[in-house]
């Protein structure tokens, strides 16, 4: 996950924090949203790839709303109208924008910089109390949808998008954190739940702390040599191919964090694996060689074993169709099957989860015959981003 980074982090229990009442002698300070990122353990996924390290954020964008938590009808607000009812969208930006502000990662900065600046999204105080905000954030990889696909009403917050296969998924609504919690007495925790997250909790450096969920399901492929002759031959893959649902609404912000995340809807079609660059898989690139036979020791040959590069990113499920295009040939030429498609069943006891990364391994006696077991491990969070209210640069931990 991406740790708290503040740069005050450190030296919070020696810091002055005030109490509730002192925080209204300091409503002409101006405090900035500033948008950072700090080390990962978790991950994300692509159209640029599974993310599961803080490189992977390099050049990619997400997007950031906020509205006011006690306004009614606050999601149907724009902030370029009302920044009392919504602090952070894209509205400023484009005005026909619907989506959330972008803010993207370079190589070098821990921060996350916002694609358009702008000097008055401060933290607002009316009449000497601060007004508190939820934040949301989610991630589309590289899918732009456009204006039209957007659905904001008075407390939610809706997009209509379409899958390829390659693209993570993600969102996220900000919560405090225990790491924030912990350097404040009963009593002053007490006042920054109450005020998470606006000007009050930006003073005790406390940042709105996004903690990402992955929405699709991760499929991982290996090739496993069950391919038995006393000749020479090898069956070489082709492609290979999944049936997904691909079209979904995406929740990205509502009054009810549990609502985040996908809907499918509609019916299946079929997501080829695709290199990282989004091209074809090589057609030879995959050649599964066989083992002579051994009837005193047949199942303690070595059996030749490839990872396979590409992977999927699909929509859960129950089970999975598994195409395969296969040839199979001896070494002297002799073809036995000639780039043959066939449908293998992926099913796991309990379904395929969102979030969870599925190791598929296929073991493959022939061109026509293979076997497919599935493992399955944490995927992980797509890790914790932080939305700074401090202009200087937070060390990272």
């Amino acid at each position: 996950m991406f740790l708290l980074t503040p740069l005050l982090m450190g030296c919070l229990d020696d810091s002055y924090r005030g109490t509730p009442d002192s925080l209204y002698g300091y409503g002409s300070q101006e405090i900035p949203v500033v948008v950072a990122l700090g080390d990962p353990t978790g991950g994300i996924a692509k159209g640029s790839g599974v993310i599961e390290n803080v490189g992977n954020w390099t050049g990619k964008h997400i997007y950031v709303y906020a509205f006011n938590k006690e306004a009614e009808n606050a999601f149907s607000f724009y902030s370029y109208a009302r920044r009392d009812r919504c602090l952070v969208d894209g509205s400023n930006d484009n005005p026909n924008s619907r989506a959330g502000k972008k803010a993207y990662l370079t190589a070098d900065d821990a921060y996350a910089k916002w694609a358009v600046e702008e000097e008055d999204m401060l933290y607002p105080v009316s009449e000497g109390t601060p007004l508190s905000y939820d934040f949301f954030a989610y991630y589309l990889d590289d899918i732009d949808p456009p204006y039209t696909s957007y659905n904001r009403t008075e407390n939610s917050i809706s997009v209509d998008i379409e899958i390829d296969g390659s693209q993570d998924i993600m969102s996220s609504k900000a919560e405090l954190t225990d790491e924030q919690l912990k350097a404040f007495t009963e009593k002053d925790k007490v006042s920054v739940l109450e005020n998470a997250f606006s000007f009050y909790t930006a003073q005790r450096n406390i940042a709105p702390t996004f903690m990402f969920k992955h929405h699709l399901v991760n499929l991982e492929f290996e090739l496993v040599s069950d391919l038995v002759s006393e000749e020479p031959k090898t069956v070489t893959v082709h492609a290979m191919s999944v049936e997904s649902q691909t079209k979904a609404t995406f929740v990205v912000a509502d009054r009810d964090g549990a609502r985040l995340g996908l809907t499918f809807r509609g019916g299946l079609r079929e997501l080829p694996l695709r290199q990282k660059d989004g091209t074809d898989m090589p057609d030879d690139k995959y050649v599964i060689h066989s083992t002579s036979w051994d009837p005193e020791g047949a199942e303690d040959y070595d059996r030749e074993t490839i990872r396979m590069d590409e992977g999927l990113l699909v929509a859960p499920a129950q089970a999975y169709d598994l195409y395969m295009v296969m040839t199979e040939k001896y070494d002297n030429g002799k073809v036995v099957i000639e780039r043959q498609k066939s449908l293998i069943d992926i099913t796991y006891p309990k379904g395929f989860v969102a979030g969870n990364k599925y190791k598929v391994k296929l073991v493959i006696k022939g061109a026509i015959n293979v076997l497919a077991y599935v493992d399955v491990e944490p995927w992980g969070t797509g890790g914790k981003l932080d939305v700074d209210t401090e202009s200087d640069k937070p060390d990272i931990e």
